[in-house]
């Protein structure tokens, strides 16, 4: 699958096995599209990927890696409505 697609990140990480891999899988994506993919959080985050496949309740945390390395918390967020809840 080619991991610099929406369809073939989706794929890849709907195939996680635990949050374990989730993590490992993430840090794979990360390091093919030397950092997240622009897709991202239109093709993972908003669909709730994460939260279906390993029934995390809860809202979702955002961040953005800036160009330089640098992470930046955006805040978290309602997994249904899209609003900041923090």
């Amino acid at each position: 699958m080619d991991l610099t697609t929406p369809e073939g990140v989706v794929e890849y990480m709907e195939n996680s096995s635990s949050e374990e891999d989730w993590d490992s899988r993430v840090e794979v994506v990360k390091r093919v599209n030397s950092g997240y993919p622009t897709f991202w959080y239109s093709a993972i985050i908003i669909p709730g990927i994460q939260m279906k496949l390993f029934g995390i309740n809860g809202g979702i945390h955002v961040d953005d890696v800036l160009e330089d390395g640098t992470t930046v918390y955006r805040g978290t967020f309602d997994p249904v409505t899209h609003e900041r809840i923090d």
